[in-house]
């Protein structure tokens, strides 16, 4: 990571798939660096929206917006079983539009309900400022 930063990279990809969790080596790695960016995988299937979006704000906050964040909907049914997840192909992409929404509306409101298939919200918010919204392929979060 050091390295990567001293050579003017613009940033890293952490890949959920490996021995350590992602979001956790990025945030040890935010003190061993200056400006790199880190693109961690944002997966609807391991960690409710409402906590997901206050993860990504509180990263945001401590990295000066070094945050990048690549929504995962799913790999192949073995390795979502392997997370607990057991969806078919459409239901996770499903999954995935209920979950953005819910995140770009907390990051966006005081408080916010949802009423949805796959998740069902009261009173969700995340203090701090706007995060950006976010897309995923085929799904249009607004």
């Amino acid at each position: 990571a050091r390295a990567a930063d001293r050579l003017g990279y613009e940033g890293v990809l952490h890949p959920r798939d490996v021995v350590q969790d992602a979001r956790l080596t990025a945030s040890a790695l935010l003190a061993e660096t200056e400006r790199l960016k880190f693109l961690v995988a944002f997966p609807p299937c391991l960690v409710p929206p409402t906590l997901a979006a206050q993860q990504a704000a509180t990263f945001q906050r401590f990295s000066d917006g070094r945050l990048l964040l690549n929504v995962v909907s799913g790999g192949g049914d073995s390795g979502q079983r392997r997370f607990g997840d057991w969806l078919n192909h459409d239901e996770r992409y499903s999954r995935t539009g209920e979950f953005l929404k819910i995140v770009n509306s907390i990051w966006g409101f005081e408080s916010f309900d949802f009423d949805g298939e796959y998740y069902k919200i009261r009173d969700g918010r995340v203090p701090g400022r706007r995060l950006p919204i976010l897309r995923a392929k085929g799904v249009l979060a607004s």
